[in-house]
């Protein structure tokens, strides 16, 4: 998008500028995200019965943090068990947690 002497037009420096702009706010929402999920997994919250409800589509994070699983597909809660017996319920033989949900999300229940 260069003029073909090599420089840009105003315009198409505040349109790169809008689009640095957004980036840098998806890069901060990321920051946010994975300095939580370190929080989270670094605290020790266990030792006094706290519970927090982390919402989540980072798999990762889940394998992370969580001791239970409420899994809501379509508005429908599908499973609210422990992190264990959710694998031992949906997964099949070999699957990760990702590999699980993806398919229990392309409508494959394994129960």
């Amino acid at each position: 998008m260069l003029q073909e002497d090599g420089t840009k037009t105003e315009e198409q420096c505040k349109r790169y500028a809008q689009v640095m702009l957004k980036n840098i706010s998806y890069m901060e929402t990321l920051i946010d995200d994975l300095k939580l999920t370190y929080q989270l997994a670094n605290v020790e919250l266990k030792k006094t019965s706290v519970a927090i409800f982390f919402s989540t589509h980072i798999i990762s994070d889940i394998e992370k943090c969580a001791d239970d699983i409420v899994y809501i597909s379509g508005g429908n809660i599908v499973a609210a068990t422990s992190k264990a017996d959710f694998v031992t319920r949906f997964s099949m033989s070999g699957e990760n947690l990702e590999q699980t949900f993806l398919r229990l999300e392309r409508g494959a229940v394994n129960e």
